[in-house]
């Protein structure tokens, strides 16, 4: 499990990415759903589809200062903190894009809060429920499979997939 502080808003990042132990995604997220009161944002998404830590910061970052700024467009901040990690204004787009489905191989589960120890009890708790091996760093490692996968969910042209990336989520800050 990684951390990371977003000082500007006074809150502690936990994520970790795991291959999925079984393929019961309906356990996934009635977890999800039935602990996510517990933090200020409980995610889980795709992690083939996440472009690297940068991509995953940038959307935590913006979803923060959305929300100061009055300029969230979901009322919960995990449902921002998806339409931010995916570049869309509309909800059920955004699932279709990095939501778990039968094809998911690798999860990333990301958990936002105050208090760091709360965001990490929240975090390992799904991670010890459904991980069959945990890696940190799936999100940064790319292999051409993945490539690929992010090239096809983001519409990407060039071979710069992360600036790519970053560029199209970015957007909706113009929208907004």
């Amino acid at each position: 499990m990684k951390t990371f502080y977003f000082e500007d808003f006074n809150i502690w990042a936990c994520y970790v990415s795991f291959k999925l132990k079984n393929r019961n995604l309906s356990e996934i997220l009635e977890y999800v759903s039935k602990n996510k009161s517990k933090v200020d944002i409980l995610q889980v998404v795709d992690a083939d589809k996440i472009c690297g830590e940068l991509h995953l910061f940038s959307a935590i970052y913006r979803t923060y200062r959305a929300k100061k700024e009055s300029k969230n467009i979901a009322k919960e901040n995990s449902i921002e903190l998806l339409l931010r990690l995916s570049g869309k204004r509309q909800i059920n787009e955004a699932i279709s894009m990095l939501g778990l489905n039968e094809k998911t191989r690798n999860v990333l589960v990301c958990c936002c809060d105050e208090d760091l120890d709360k965001a990490k009890l929240v975090t390992e708790e799904l991670v010890r429920y459904f991980s069959e091996l945990e890696n940190d760093d799936f999100i940064n490692i790319y292999d051409k499979v993945k490539e690929e996968e992010i090239k096809k969910t983001f519409n990407v042209k060039t071979n710069n997939i992360q600036k790519e990336v970053l560029m199209k989520i970015s957007y909706i800050e113009l929208l907004s």
